[in-house]
């Protein structure tokens, strides 16, 4: 993609701006299938085991750097609260930390519904 701009063919660079979204797809939806595999990682829920993941990938420690720097960006939301019981517009303080590609978001969005919005979780709040 680097490559084929400077060079200044559209056709070449919409060749390979459809090959990159082809990967990113299909290592999208494996990462979905491997993530219940990943059970033993010792992250207490998905939706940390995916911010966990996405953030070393970025080159960061953990979840925690990631949700410290965006509590830095954005005085809205604490580090802590975006690591246990992630507020509505979460997302847009973890992306300017991370400059997540739209699967990486739906991805980190399927692992929040996953782990704040399961039946039996809501169910143990009103109790």
């Amino acid at each position: 993609m680097r490559a084929a701009r400077p060079i200044g063919s559209e056709e070449l660079t919409r060749v390979m701006e459809k090959a990159l979204d082809e990967v990113e797809r299909e290592v999208s939806r494996t990462l979905d299938v491997l993530e219940p595999l990943r059970e033993a990682s010792g992250a207490p829920n998905e939706y940390l085991r995916v911010l966990g993941y996405l953030a070393r990938s970025r080159g960061f420690s953990g979840a925690g750097e990631v949700a410290r720097r965006a509590a830095e960006l954005d005085p809205r939301y604490t580090a802590r609260k975006l690591l246990d019981a992630p507020p509505g517009g979460f997302g847009d303080a973890l992306d300017a930390v991370l400059g997540m590609n739209d699967q990486e978001k739906a991805r980190l969005s399927r692992a929040f519904a996953k782990t704040f919005m399961d039946p039996s979780r809501l169910q143990g709040r009103g109790e």
